[in-house]
């Protein structure tokens, strides 16, 4: 299901761009209608959980290169993608960014557009702390480049990292009722 959901996400480089839409195209429709394969992605996209604690502000770990920490894009950034390949894929919908598919699915009516929303923000939000994260130190070695110390922000950015652990716990939540999860 991995290799599969990476697979969704392929964009023409270069050569004939129409290769790649015909390919898209025929991809779409074999896949629309194969609720049970969805629903199996559905499970998966459930597998990567908001790094949002019970008793604490957040739910770090001890990653050897990087004690105290959350990995931003598996409990971070990974639900979003998850979330929107799914919608994307269901009803058809050939984008292939996050917010593209997120925004795409509002305009489709098959997610609100408040809601869709508040998910770019929450998404936007960790992209960017990630970014910042792995800009400020480049020779991180790459098991800790997308890690973060929540020690180390402020106050404003807990309450924003909190929030956007929210939305996505919020999508995930969607997709549990859409997919009778």
């Amino acid at each position: 299901l991995l290799d599969a959901s990476i697979c969704f996400d392929f964009r023409a480089l270069a050569g004939d761009a129409g290769l790649a839409a015909e390919l898209r195209a025929w991809l779409l429709e074999r896949v629309r209608g194969r609720p049970a394969f969805l629903r199996l992605l559905a499970e998966n996209a459930m597998t990567a959980h908001p790094a949002s604690g019970r008793l604490r502000d957040f739910a770090t770990d001890d990653a050897p290169q990087a004690p105290h920490s959350i990995d931003l894009k598996m409990h971070g950034t990974r639900p979003f993608v998850d979330a929107a390949r799914l919608y994307a894929l269901a009803h058809g919908l050939p984008q292939t960014g996050t917010v593209e598919r997120l925004r795409a699915a509002a305009a489709a009516q098959t997610l609100g557009a408040a809601e869709v929303s508040a998910w770019v923000r929450a998404f936007g939000f960790i992209q960017g702390l990630r970014l910042r994260a792995q800009s400020r130190d480049p020779s991180r070695i790459p098991a800790a480049a997308n890690r973060i110390d929540p020690d180390s922000l402020d106050e404003f950015e807990r309450r924003m990292l909190k929030e956007a652990f929210r939305q996505a716990s919020k999508l995930q939540q969607r997709l549990r009722l859409d997919y009778q999860l």
